[in-house]
């Protein structure tokens, strides 16, 4: 037998595919998503000459960012015309693989204004934002607060005698740092600042705050900003700091869809709102980041697959018919390590859909004043965003490893996309802590779970708004006296191959941990 090539390699492994790869595509990451990302392909292939990456790789951080802010001024000029949308530029970036300056600007700057500004500050900011006649970041993280929000430093104080805010850094502390398209393409800040009117302190809410001039791009009177310089990965973003010197905006400058304050000062917000939906910024990008992460180890996986399937090392040596040593993808000890994460990444795919479904639900809710599934919501945008960086980040290290010497190669693009996807473990909340908000949040609906049934209460939540509470209704803390359940005398062949009872086995699962950390943790 001759010896295979690659190309005929891959051939014959994609034949045994049991399924067609295109409605497996569709299948998992749905026609509006296949048609935006085969139009992106399409787009930069026709205009390869500014938006091809072979040469990346050769390149320093500034040829990088001078590269992409290429890439960056023809989207805006093409979405100023009318050419591309917003939708379009997210997906043509997706496809470029490298995060650019205006990253933040798109997937920060612009949502904040969509949801906390009102109808007259859509005009002002979100227009001109969306033609890139403005551009923006989300300014929240502080050298001394990351994770703690509501110990954010910088001030916003009511000036009425000018009927303005006044934006201080009182402490070195207080710099905002780490933030995204801040250290050089940004013209404005969403400040999120201590809000202060009359002396009163009112919590932490945006503000809209210029920060570099329109006409030559230098900083702003007051205004203390740059970039911080190289970091382990993700440089193409150039993030920045900045520090506020009793920096003067409007008073209309205040995001004001969820509070308002008049010109004598007098500070109002609409009935039933729960205080926590100006953190709905952040919920959004969590949510962003667990839609991005499957795609991201998709992209891995693959890589380490093919790998796999053309690379061969030793064989059978006492087969005289065979002149070809064995793939490594037909050694267990690669399987093991590749196929729970091909596993885990159709999972997170499937699992992100549904998410950013319930997402949207709770956002026209809460549009509709109706905040009830924010607390849920928020739980777990903060459980899923550590379970899918962690699996995402590890896992493509994973890949990296398996690809032996030739993942250690810049062409494999693992080690840059480990290193540009890192710093998700860490944003928007480091994983250890949003592991804990996540696992309160269970203990305190457990905990009032069984007080309500102590008191007899009816404790099912209204219009499924509450679905943990559900669950604990479905499996009561009561597993001893229960003798059936859906899975009662089914065989495992059976339970494995029904859906259905395989998500009442985890909410099973989930309910009996529950209570028991939640009686262990009260008994106290």
């Amino acid at each position: 037998m001759d010896k295979l090539s690659t190309s005929e390699t891959l051939t014959l492994e994609r034949r045994n595919s049991p399924f067609s790869i295109s409605i497996m595509d569709l299948f998992v990451n749905g026609k509006d998503w296949v048609n935006k990302r085969n139009f992106a392909h399409d787009f930069v292939t026709r205009e390869s000459e500014t938006f091809g990456m072979r040469d990346v790789y050769f390149m320093d951080r500034e040829q990088i960012l001078e590269k992409l802010f290429k890439q960056e001024k023809r989207l805006s000029q093409l979405v100023q015309n009318g050419e591309l949308t917003h939708e379009d530029v997210l997906a043509i970036t997706y496809i470029q693989d490298f995060s650019g300056p205006f990253r933040l600007h798109t997937s920060a700057f612009i949502p904040t204004l969509e949801k906390q500004a009102n109808d007259a500050q859509k005009i002002a900011f979100l227009e001109p934002a969306r033609n890139y006649r403005i551009i923006g970041c989300y300014a929240q993280t502080e050298i001394g607060h990351g994770s703690n929000v509501r110990g954010l430093e910088t001030t916003a104080t009511f000036i009425p005698e000018t009927d303005e805010f006044e934006i201080n850094s009182p402490t070195i502390t207080s710099s905002k740092w780490w933030i995204g398209s801040l250290g050089i393409a940004a013209t404005h800040a969403c400040v999120m600042a201590q809000l202060i009117v009359n002396g009163k302190k009112y919590g932490i809410f945006p503000l809209v705050v210029p920060i570099r001039s329109l006409h030559d791009h230098k900083p702003l009177p007051g205004v203390h900003v740059g970039d911080i310089g190289p970091k382990m990965g993700f440089n193409a973003v150039d993030n920045g700091f900045v520090n506020f010197d009793h920096v003067r905006v409007p008073r209309f400058n205040l995001l004001q869809r969820y509070i308002n304050v008049d010109r004598d000062g007098t500070v109002t917000r609409p009935q039933n709102i729960d205080p926590r939906v100006t953190y709905s910024s952040m919920v959004f990008l969590r949510v962003g980041i667990v839609n991005s992460m499957g795609k991201e180890l998709a992209k891995a996986v693959t890589i380490a697959a093919r790998y796999a399937a053309v690379r061969r090392q030793f064989g059978d040596s006492n087969d005289a018919n065979s002149n070809q040593e064995t793939q490594i993808l037909n050694y267990p000890i690669v399987q093991y390590r590749l196929i729970p994460l091909i596993a885990k990444t159709y999972a997170m795919l499937a699992m992100s859909h549904e998410f950013y479904k319930q997402y949207q639900i709770c956002k026209d809710e809460m549009e509709g004043g109706d905040f009830s599934k924010l607390k849920e919501i928020h739980a777990v945008s903060c459980g899923l965003k550590k379970w899918c960086t962690d699996t995402t980040i590890y896992g493509v290290d994973t890949c990296r490893h398996l690809c032996g010497g030739h993942g250690f190669s810049e062409f494999s693009g693992l080690n840059s996309s480990f290193s540009n996807l890192y710093p998700n473990i860490i944003w928007e909340g480091d994983n250890f802590v949003l592991a804990q908000q996540t696992a309160r949040y269970i203990l305190k609906s457990a905990h009032s779970f069984l007080e309500s049934v102590a008191n007899g209460s009816n404790i099912r939540s209204p219009n499924g708004n509450d679905p943990t509470n559900d669950v604990f209704n479905r499996y009561p803390n009561n597993f001893d006296s229960v003798k059936f359940y859906p899975w009662t005398q089914k065989s495992s062949s059976e339970i494995a191959s029904n859906p259905t009872i395989l998500i009442e086995l985890l909410a099973y699962r989930f309910s009996s941990i529950a209570f028991d950390l939640t009686d262990r943790h009260y008994s106290k």
